[in-house]
């Protein structure tokens, strides 16, 4: 907006003597440190084989049940020889492996009950390959068959299966724990406190050097239960940051690495200790080299730890300090994606809300101007995530750094910002508003009011209190008061 001289100066504001002026309490308004997870509650896969379709293209699904009907018929009759049993549970494993694979009919036939036999340590290994690959499989139909599974040992015979010295079984096994923890939270929980975290560590002690089969399998199962959003045992959180500190140079593939990295994120969200794992395991700077990786969904993912990292504890933010993380992110924090800005602002906004001497370490960076842009930006997550980074640093900073953003040009910045009718974003300027405020006076900067004037705020605000909620429309009243408080006209 362009003001004329004389409303300029109509409006000229000076300071009344406040020669001590704290920030009052009635100003607080809640500090956000969030955490960032993802919400994927059910993932579960059939492990195939690609000849499996192949094998069963030209039969009819009533031949199929047919076929089903009478394998389950034989193999229920004890006096089978080996090799016919094996031929039958072949024949199930590549039914399980189909596309649409007849699980249903496999369940109601009775398989679960007759496979309890050659589910054991003195089952021989051809039929254990092929009976823990039908189990696997099974336990990717929905609710309540797990459960059915859980009721008949299948949890406790799997993991006990891991010790074998066989990759495929102990691969069939650690998929199928996958899938168990995928199910539902309640079937997450019972691995959580099964004896599978001490089988797998027993099994990579012995066995350190795995297939990449394997590598994957395991991958997935840490992610299936990372991404549960329950509470990981201490126990079970270490073997986790110890498998993936040992594969961390062996993944290679974009799916592999997303779910490195997801499992190492939703691990340091849950508390300080297992964020000092994540140090001690030497895996931040491995995280840090994927920071500008070929993939948007991977970049984020890595700024989302370095947040939750922020969010764990204020030493975090001066290990982060050492690594230069703020360099780093001045290259991202203007990303023309989106979702990249955006995962920025909520981890800086994470930052601010440390101690003030975090937020002194912000504002004098070259970030803190640029990131201005982010009150204005085209994306509404983003304006709530920038809006949530500068009225932390009104909430926690010294009066210096808060009127610093004055210096930098931020009031031209709120006079758009004003128009958003979003009550976040309101709350949030109204606070830093308030914060500056306060500062000017502390700061004896009798220059603040003209500034806010001549840049549009003023009459952005009172706008603002007749097109926002009511709650924060008496906000903004309070804070057109706090104003005339402590300036007057000439």
């Amino acid at each position: 907006m362009i003001y004329t001289n004389e409303r300029v100066e109509m409006r000229n504001a000076q300071i009344l003597k406040a020669p001590v002026y704290e920030k009052s309490d009635t100003f607080a308004v809640e500090l956000r440190k969030k955490k960032r997870r993802d919400e994927i509650l059910t993932k579960r896969f059939h492990k195939k084989e690609d000849s499996s379709n192949e094998y069963f293209t030209n039969l009819s699904i009533e031949e199929m049940h047919c076929m089903i009907d009478q394998y389950s018929t034989l193999l229920c009759t004890t006096s089978q020889d080996l090799n016919t049993v094996h031929r039958i549970l072949h024949q199930f494993r590549l039914f399980t492996c189909m596309n649409n694979a007849p699980l249903l009919k496999m369940i109601s036939s009775g398989i679960i009950h007759y496979l309890k036999d050659y589910v054991s340590k003195n089952t021989p290994i051809e039929l254990l390959i092929e009976s823990t690959w039908i189990i696997c499989n099974l336990a990717t139909e929905a609710y309540p068959l797990v459960n059915e599974l859980i009721e008949n040992d299948y949890l406790e015979k799997m993991i006990d299966l891991i010790e074998i010295n066989n990759d495929t079984i102990a691969e069939n096994c650690i998929f199928f724990i996958g899938n168990v923890a995928g199910d539902s939270i309640e079937n997450c929980e019972a691995v959580l406190n099964s004896d599978f975290f001490k089988k797998f560590e027993q099994y990579f002690t012995i066995k350190p050097m795995q297939s990449m089969n394997i590598i994957k399998t395991s991958l997935y199962t840490f992610y299936t239960i990372s991404i549960k959003n329950l509470f990981i045992p201490a126990t079970a959180a270490v073997t986790i940051f110890n498998f993936l500190s040992r594969v961390k140079n062996k993944i290679n593939s974009i799916s592999m690495h997303t779910e490195w990295l997801k499992t190492l994120c939703c691990l340091v969200s849950l508390t300080e200790n297992y964020g000092q794992i994540f140090i001690e395991k030497r895996l931040l700077s491995r995280t840090f080299k994927y920071l500008f990786f070929n993939s948007i969904e991977i970049q984020c993912i890595v700024i989302r730890i370095l947040g939750n990292m922020i969010v764990c504890s204020n030493r975090f933010i001066d290990m982060l300090n050492e690594q230069n993380f703020l360099d780093k992110f001045l290259q991202l924090i203007t990303s023309p994606n989106k979702d990249i800005r955006k995962e920025v602002y909520w981890a800086l906004s994470n930052m601010t809300a440390g101690t003030p001497q975090h937020v002194d370490i912000f504002v004098k960076h070259a970030i803190c101007k640029l990131g201005l842009q982010g009150l204005i930006d085209n994306d509404l997550e983003i304006k709530i995530n920038a809006s949530w980074l500068y009225s932390n640093i009104g909430r926690k900073g010294i009066a210096s750094n808060i009127y610093l953003l004055v210096e930098m040009g931020i009031c031209e910045y709120l006079e758009e910002a004003l128009h958003e009718k979003n009550s976040k974003i309101m709350v949030n300027l109204i606070s830093l508003i308030q914060f500056t405020m306060i500062s000017a006076i502390s700061e004896e900067k009798p220059d603040f009011f003209s500034i806010f004037v001549q840049t549009g705020c003023y009459d952005a605000l009172i706008t603002a209190e007749y097109i926002t909620e009511k709650n924060i429309s008496s906000r903004i009243r309070n804070l057109l008061k706090e104003l005339n408080k402590y300036y007057y006209y000439e």
